[in-house]
């Protein structure tokens, strides 16, 4: 094993190579930026989270109460990942916990399906967290974010074109597999539209050797995150997630002034293919905004998905750009789901045999 000068240890078993994320207690916002966000490294902060009134208090009823009138969207596994439909998260957390069934989630338990709740927390909930002890100074962070899943609920191998990822782990455990944005000529990048994120073509679940010969030679951080735990990683940094058992984890984005300015290239790039997405001129079926093929479902999914997969602010405000984009969408728009653009085969389902 080679000590690796940030930190983490490097295993190599034959072929296979990989580093531990480093698990430091607890490191000022200044150190965090200099040693690791402004490096592209990951890092693990262990004990910043335990005067979080979250950690004590979020129980599956805790959620339910601070959560009531909460509309959340539902998602799947890598297999199924797209937009399933909505549900409150009083209904979700009760499904969860096997209190009671769900007409919808009941029918598609086998896709691992998760709550990906990206326009904030409640007002209660978000009094629950506090990011702004790592956020560094010239950092502006966004509202919180709240993902609730089951066993194996995941979210494909991907990386966020803007800002620092601050990921908090609160109930349960998750599994994180990561790689450096000096790798990403070995990882793939999908022309799936989903905006200011870019997924790899290779499903770390199978790899097919063949169709990504360069993928043997990278190296992934592999860690665990358990409650209280904080994983911050910079802008670009490749990540898929994957829970260990019923799981609740809260993260928030931050960025600078220039990230989210047109001055930065990426942004730049990435508004123009969201112009040209909302009015079918780029990404046809194979988008995350447009993934649910029920028009009436999918007109109510936009109204509690994330900004980046509602219709843009700019189009909004122009009755105009508003008739002609919700005309266009719905009817050009619609997608398949991230493993049919991928081609990612399911692997057969194993039949239980009766005792």
């Amino acid at each position: 094993m080679i000590c690796d000068r940030f930190g983490p240890l490097r295993h190599q078993i034959g072929a296979l190579d990989m580093l531990d994320v480093p698990r430091i207690p607890t490191l000022t916002s200044d150190r965090l930026a200099s040693e690791y966000i402004n490096r592209g490294k990951p890092v693990v902060l262990t004990d910043m989270t335990t005067d979080w009134p979250a950690l004590s208090r979020w129980t599956w009823d805790y959620l339910k109460a601070a959560g009531d009138g909460v509309v959340v969207p539902i998602r799947g596994n890598r297999y199924h990942f797209r937009l399933l439909g909505t549900t409150s998260l009083p209904d979700y957390v009760d499904w969860l916990i096997g209190d009671h069934g769900h007409p919808l989630l009941d029918t598609i338990e086998e896709m691992a399906p998760y709550i990906s709740h990206n326009r904030g927390l409640s007002s209660r909930l978000e009094s629950d967290v506090d990011f702004g002890r790592f956020v560094p100074a010239g950092y502006r962070p966004g509202a919180p974010a709240l993902w609730i899943g089951p066993p194996n609920a995941e979210t494909p191998l991907h990386y966020d074109s803007l800002g620092v990822v601050f990921f908090a782990q609160m109930v349960g455990r998750k599994a994180a597999t990561l790689y450096t944005s000096d790798q990403s000529r070995a990882l793939y990048e999908s022309s799936y539209f989903d905006y200011t994120t870019c997924y790899s073509r290779v499903n770390l679940d199978r790899v097919d050797a063949q169709t990504f010969p360069k993928f043997a030679t990278a190296v992934p951080y592999r860690t665990v995150l358990n409650p209280g735990d904080v994983l911050v990683f910079p802008r670009r940094l490749w990540h898929e997630f994957r829970t260990l058992g019923r799981s609740v984890s809260v993260t928030v984005h931050a960025g600078t002034a220039r990230d989210y300015s047109f001055r930065n290239p990426m942004f730049a790039r990435e508004r123009l293919k969201q112009a040209l997405h909302w009015f079918g001129l780029y990404a046809r079926n194979r988008c995350s905004c447009h993934s649910n093929t029920d028009t009436a479902q999918w007109r109510e999914l936009t109204q509690v998905v994330s900004n980046s997969m509602s219709m843009p602010g700019w189009i909004k405000g122009s009755q105009a750009l508003t008739w002609a984009a919700t005309r266009i969408s719905p009817h050009l728009l619609h997608s398949n789901t991230l493993s049919d653009v991928m081609k990612w085969q399911e692997p057969p389902r194993r039949e239980v045999e009766a005792v």
